[in-house]
């Protein structure tokens, strides 16, 4: 062995497949050395191979695919990790069974009977759009579950949530109730609350001592170690935390202490938190977890009728001819959170469907950018699934980073041109290509537990743009595959300006990959949600391996 192998030797060399480093639509590479968790070498083979030493583990790839690690853009990790636990599940097709309001109801009545005593039934993930009757869930639904015990269920997208009688009693919530800032109690036509909250009044039920919708503290651990192996199951290398359960950072640390986070993870705090951190420069002792960033919200979901639009929605029953859904916040509110934030160099994330939205946050990036520039501090629109030409032109100017929700095209496409959007919006909604034709670097995300936190399905879903009937939604916003591939990798990685540990395949970067069982670019577009994760791989470390997947040392 020469002086530079004893001094450089690989703890592993990765070989045999294809290995796309995501620098270029054409790069591929031969070999990759890692030590220490970070990438010491990557080119040809034989190249790579000076860096092996006697004790290098020689991993044989079986012409399998190696790419970066999937970068989550955003969602709720360890939210989706106590759910997987707590609640019951009301899934649609086709990531569940349940197709009607009956059928749903009938799997509550099974669960309550099992339940502890002194404990809420919590469902979640009920899909109002989805389920047969096309409707929401109401307290005359759920008390049919039980008119003795709290029930609650989540919608899914987790701005609205249903209560039983029980539970809205236990929340003292009465026909004299005032609607809270930003939210809304839904109500019958007597005037009495039917037990339907949005938006800002959820939070009366995630706050309540009453109900544990947030888990206690060991579920929110265990929680931790559910939604990491979850994530890694689906190639995710860096999950992202996008301001949840108030103590979020000493949780994360007591789970990797503990052994149950295995993957890397982002918080976004709330940003009293987030200035709090950068004024006394709180970072965290371990590249597993980054805190970086604070998260806000302007409206709230399109099939909820609560994202915020200029023009109404297309086809909504019940509501006036003239309804354009809610902001959260006036502009000055919103600057008046915005503000100090960025004043603090702090990146912002604000929540913003409709273009409606879009526009007050554009308003306050822009506000704020004048008082006190802060060149290249990526603040980012998260969902912008509404966004205009003009709002992304702005956004380019301004530096805004647009975060797409593209597999609602999947999800939710065939519903948001029937009703709520028409199809005249829906010929650019999530208008993804049109930011990468602009030199932008968007990114997408499933906002897990939303949507399942599955890169593959976005890409399958961005590459074809069609909806759950098969339908093609918005063609022109069709992205290539490799486009579809950085916005799950190195612009993830370039939003949160983790750019320089994370994204790509190249020296010095962390060892952060996963193995397909094939190629993305190599395959019919249609085929994309069908490839295989056979092994996820942080820091070297194998955090999940796909039992079949026969890989030799």
């Amino acid at each position: 062995m020469n002086h530079l192998q004893m001094n450089s030797a690989a703890d592993t060399i990765y070989y045999g497949g294809v290995i796309r480093t995501m620098t270029g639509p054409d790069h591929t590479i031969e070999a990759v050395a890692v030590k220490d968790g970070n990438i010491l070498s990557c080119g040809s083979r034989e190249s790579v191979m000076q860096f092996s030493g006697e004790k290098t583990r020689i991993v044989c790839l079986n012409g399998y695919t190696m790419i970066p690690g999937f970068y989550d853009a955003h969602s709720h990790f360890q939210e989706a990790g106590v759910g997987l636990l707590n609640y019951v599940y009301l899934r649609c097709p086709p990531f569940g069974t349940f197709s009607t309001v009956e059928e749903c109801i009938i799997k509550l009545q099974e669960e309550i009977k099992t339940l502890p005593a002194g404990k809420t039934l919590i469902g979640a993930g009920f899909d109002n759009c989805g389920i047969a009757e096309k409707r929401h869930l109401n307290r005359h639904d759920l008390d049919r579950v039980s008119a003795e015990r709290p029930v609650i269920v989540d919608n899914y997208t987790s701005h609205s949530i249903y209560l039983n009688s029980k539970a809205l009693s236990m929340l003292g919530i009465t026909r004299d109730t005032p609607d809270p800032d930003g939210g809304v109690i839904y109500r019958d036509e007597d005037g009495e609350p039917n037990g339907i909250l949005g938006e800002m009044a959820v939070m009366q039920v995630w706050n309540s001592e009453y109900f544990g919708f947030l888990g206690t503290e060991e579920d929110k651990l265990l929680g931790i170690k559910a939604a990491t192996e979850l994530y890694a199951s689906r190639g995710i290398t860096t999950a992202n935390q996008g301001q949840g359960s108030s103590g979020a950072k000493e949780l994360l640390e007591e789970a990797l202490k503990s052994g149950y986070l295995g993957i890397r993870c982002i918080w976004w705090s709330s940003p009293e938190e987030a200035i709090y951190y950068a004024e006394n420069n709180i970072k965290s002792s371990s590249n597993m977890i980054t805190l970086h960033g604070a998260k806000a919200f302007q409206d709230g979901s399109i099939q909820c009728g609560t994202a915020y639009l200029t023009k109404p929605y297309y086809n909504l029953p019940d509501m006036e001819p003239e309804y354009r859904g809610m902001p959260i916040h006036s502009r000055e509110e919103l600057l008046a959170i915005v503000r100090p934030v960025h004043n603090a160099g702090v990146q912002m994330y604000i929540h913003c469907n409709g273009d409606a939205a879009i526009d007050d946050v554009l308003y306050v990036y822009e506000q704020c950018q004048k008082e006190n520039p802060k060149p290249d501090i990526r603040h980012t629109a998260v969902h912008a699934q509404t966004a205009r030409e003009d709002q992304l032109l702005k956004m380019k100017e301004v530096g805004i980073v647009p975060s797409f929700f593209v597999p609602c095209v999947y999800i939710c496409g065939d519903v948001h041109r029937e009703i709520f959007l028409g199809p005249e919006r829906c010929l650019h909604y999530n208008p993804i290509r049109t930011a990468f034709d602009m030199g932008m670097k968007p990114t997408m995300h499933t906002d897990c537990p939303v949507l399942p936190p599955d890169p593959l399905t976005s890409i399958w879903a961005s590459v074809t743009r069609k909806t759950y009937s098969g339908e093609i939604l918005g063609p022109d916003e069709a992205l290539t595959v490799y486009q579809a591939l950085c916005a799950n990798t190195i612009n993830g990685a370039w939003q949160n300006h983790e750019e320089c540990e994370k994204g790509t395949i190249e020296p010095g970067k962390l060892a952060d990959f996963v193995i397909l069982d094939r190629d993305p670019m190599a395959i019919e577009p249609d085929d994309i949600k069908k490839i295989k994760i056979m092994e996820t791989i942080v820091g070297d470390k194998t955090v999940y391996a796909n039992n079949s997947s026969g890989k030799k040392a």
